[in-house]
């Protein structure tokens, strides 16, 4: 009986992915980005954007000189409040977001820290063919971080390429 049951979870959880997730743009993303704490880092990412949502969402591991492995992670959400044609394939978008980052270690300190922020974005996609969209974006985050024990006010500025493909 509860191979049935379970048997049947996994297919409803199945039909309601496909159809939640149908024309989703999923890919991966690099990025560098500039701060007012004179400490830059890159990033890797995972990317979605569901085509019937005017949102894109990233999930990122942040990494700079300083620290080994993972300095970070961060999560980004932003509304597409447009996304015209500019000329031919090329298209450009606009709109708000919010940003979120949790920092193992901050400098010499054991704490960790946190940003959180506010900010708009800016980018320019082309579909180079059918299901392959490349993209590149700024964004400029507004927000706090929690740095060496404090609150401090924080602007970040990444810059960001990556790849989706849409099914």
């Amino acid at each position: 009986m509860k191979r049935k049951r379970f048997a049947v979870l996994v297919f409803l959880l199945t039909i309601s992915t496909f159809s939640l997730f149908a024309m989703t743009g999923f890919g991966g993303e690099g990025s560098v980005t500039f701060n007012t704490e004179n400490h830059p880092y890159w990033s890797v990412g995972v990317s979605a954007k569901p085509f019937n949502l005017p949102f894109s969402f990233t999930l990122s591991a942040d990494f700079d000189g300083l620290h080994e492995g993972i300095y970070g992670a961060g999560l980004n959400a932003y509304w597409w409040m447009m996304n015209p044609k500019l000329f031919g394939m090329l298209h450009y978008y606009v709109g708000p977001g919010f940003a979120f980052s949790l920092f193992p270690k901050t400098g010499t300190n054991d704490e960790f820290g946190i940003f959180l922020g506010t900010g708009l974005m800016a980018g320019l996609n082309i579909f180079l063919w059918e299901p392959v969209e490349f993209y590149t974006q700024v964004n400029t985050d507004f927000g706090v971080i929690r740095y060496g024990g404090k609150w401090l006010p924080s602007l970040r500025v990444p810059i960001k390429m990556g790849l989706r493909f849409w099914w």
